[in-house]
This record gives C-alpha cells, sequence and structure tokens, in this order.
C-alpha cells in the first residue's frame, strides 16, 4: 500500500504524466492526499472528502464528484428557498389566527361560546409557531460572493502593459533563455510553463529587472509579484491589517476574498504569526491581488492551496481586467485561464 501526500506538489507536468503511469501500474492500494484536479481527474476512484469535521465517502471519479456536489448545492438552495417562503406563508397566517384569537377573547367575555373558539385558534397558532421554528432550522447554503475588485483601474482594452524584445535569461554565468519576446496587454492572462530547472522563475525576475529596449512599460504600469517567501506578510498585524496595507479596497472586499479561500468570521482578526503554511499562502495571495496592480506576476499561486482556494483564484483572475504572468503546473488553472501560453524548453521560449 501506497501512502501519498500531496505528491504532485512540486512536480512539473513531465513528472506528473510519469507519476500517474507509475501509479497506474501499482498493484496495490494507493492513498493519497491532493488538491490538485487534474491529479485526481485521472487517478481516483473513491473519494474521502473532510468537511465540516466529518469524512464523507464518495464512490465515483472526481468528475462525477464535482457533478454530484453541484446538484447537491442546487438542492440545498431549493430546499433552504423553499423552507423560507413556507415559514412567510405560515408567519401570516399566524398572525391572522392570533389577531382572530384576540378579538374572539374580548367577545368571550359575553359570549362564552367564543371562548372556546378563542382557545382553538390560540392552540392552532402555537402549533403554526412550533412549524415556523423548525423551517428556520433548515441552514442557509454558503452563497460564493463574486470576487471583483471595487476600486477598478483605467486602462484601455487590449493597450501594452509590457513588451519584451530579444532578452537573454543568464544566472550565473549560464544561459538560460535566449531571445525571450513576449508582450502582455490589458486582459492578457499569459501562462509560462515548462519543466522545473528551465529558468521560468529566473524569467520573471529577469523581466522586471531589464531596461528598454529590451523591456518597455506602459507609463501607468504597477506590478505586483506573488512568491511563496512570504516577506510581504507583517505577523505582528492580522490578517485584515495585512491585506488593507497598501490597498484601495474596503475591509468588506477584504473579507469577501478571505471567506472565499476558505478563511472566514473571527479569524480574520486573529496575528498572522498564528496561521499555517498554507494559510500564509492564502493571506499573501489575496494581499496580492487586492494590491491595485495593473499586472499580476504570479509564481506557483495554486501551491499549497485546497480547492477551494484554487477554485476562488481562478474565477478572480477570469474577471480582472488587468494582465496576469502566471507560472503554474496546474494544467486545470492555465486551461481554464491563460489566453497565451509560452513554454520554456531547450533555451527557447515557444507559444503554443
Amino acid at each position: 500500500m501506497l501512502l501519498l501526500d500531496e505528491p504532485t506538489t512540486h512536480l512539473d507536468e513531465k513528472n506528473i504524466k510519469w507519476l500517474l503511469r507509475e501509479l497506474r501500474n501499482f498493484s496495490g492500494s494507493i492513498l493519497a492526499v491532493s488538491h490538485d484536479r487534474y491529479f485526481l481527474k485521472q487517478f481516483a476512484d473513491l473519494l474521502w472528502v473532510f468537511e465540516n469535521h466529518q469524512v464523507k465517502e464518495f464512490t465515483g471519479d472526481f468528475v462525477h464528484f464535482i457533478e454530484f456536489r453541484k446538484s447537491l448545492s442546487l438542492n440545498q438552495k431549493n430546499v433552504y428557498k423553499s423552507a423560507k417562503n413556507k415559514s412567510r406563508q405560515l408567519q401570516k397566517s399566524a398572525q391572522i389566527i392570533s389577531s382572530k384569537a384576540d378579538k374572539l377573547a374580548k367577545t368571550s367575555i359575553r359570549n362564552p361560546f367564543y371562548g372556546k373558539k378563542s382557545k382553538k385558534l390560540a392552540h392552532l397558532a402555537k402549533n403554526n409557531q412550533r412549524r415556523i421554528e423548525n423551517l428556520e432550522k433548515v441552514e442557509k447554503p454558503y452563497e460564493k460572493k463574486s470576487l471583483k475588485l471595487r476600486n477598478s483601474f483605467n486602462l484601455k482594452e487590449g493597450k501594452n502593459l509590457i513588451k519584451v524584445l530579444n532578452l537573454d535569461v543568464i544566472r550565473e554565468e549560464r544561459l538560460l533563455v535566449s531571445g525571450l519576446s513576449l508582450t502582455i496587454s490589458t486582459g492578457d492572462k499569459v501562462a509560462l510553463i515548462g519543466d522545473n530547472g528551465v529558468g521560468k522563475t529566473t524569467s520573471i525576475e529577469a523581466i522586471m529587472c531589464a531596461k528598454a529596449p529590451v523591456v518597455t512599460r506602459s507609463e501607468n504600469l504597477e506590478i505586483a509579484y506573488f512568491h511563496q517567501d512570504l516577506s510581504q506578510l507583517d505577523d505582528s498585524k492580522n490578517l485584515l491589517e495585512n491585506i488593507l496595507n497598501g490597498s484601495l479596497e474596503s475591509e468588506q472586499t477584504a473579507r469577501d476574498f478571505l471567506g472565499a479561500f476558505g478563511i472566514r468570521r473571527d479569524k480574520v482578526f486573529q496575528k498572522t504569526i498564528s496561521l499555517s503554511g498554507g494559510e500564509k499562502i492564502k493571506l499573501a495571495l489575496i494581499k496580492t491581488l487586492l494590491s491595485g496592480a495593473n499586472l499580476l506576476i504570479l509564481d506557483e499561486p495554486t501551491n499549497f492551496l485546497d480547492i477551494t482556494a484554487v477554485k476562488a483564484l481562478e474565477d478572480f483572475l477570469l474577471s480582472y481586467s488587468g494582465g496576469v504572468l502566471l507560472i503554474s503546473h496546474d494544467r486545470e488553472l492555465v486551461e481554464t485561464v491563460a489566453n497565451k501560453i509560452y513554454k520554456i524548453s531547450g533555451q527557447r521560449i515557444i507559444e503554443l
């Protein structure tokens, strides 16, 4: 039996394919913890889902699991909506019955017959109230909020943010990429892919440091760069303070983003030093997204993120009106978000 804990976290596409081949040929049982949607789709036929302090089992592959969850979510919304409608009807009915009972109670002083009728109506009103209380126990499903920035920037669609022409990427006197050329315009979602060690991160750093005429930048270009060292976080501040420091976004927007990434309620007021490594990654990423920059450079943003957070990032990037330069081995994210894909291979860069 094999036990695998996030086996694809630092693997490139080539090695993920190799791993999947090895696992398919393995004759024993395999238990894997993973948030990699592509890996799960290719690998799993039985899922244990940890949710709300419970473990739920799903027999079937990941694609069918996602479809099942969508269907379940829709059903929960319908049940909640039906319960709310029924509750409103019963409340209206209870008010009418109570009003009649009160009137009859006053009349019963002169006529005992109305006193008995008043008691029956009062009893009926109590029964309605109990039914209302039971209906109100139906839990409201969590509604995912649309992740959009309140303070958008004024940039013309298609305007060049940054243009790179024949940049040689060198590290420690070793040529990694020869003649790197690419253009990122407003609205572009550019993915930079390739095997580990070919120079993707070094290429980004070279682009950020290079000057004209090799690299030309828009006059109002503002870059926010996400990477894994977490140096942008202040451990002495709480989560909201970290995000809003340097951001023009509102506290509510920050809370919406934190909630979409799975960090909710009073946790937003915790000191950053108390967070787990994965939670700090989420916080640093959200801080980058809410920085007000019009070009986001994201270096492996999904490492250590759970599926909820990855989906939140994906939804945001699809609606983001600025430019994005993305390094990622998350095949699902790249295929969903990117409108341009560049691959570094053999010291060259090619557009796919």
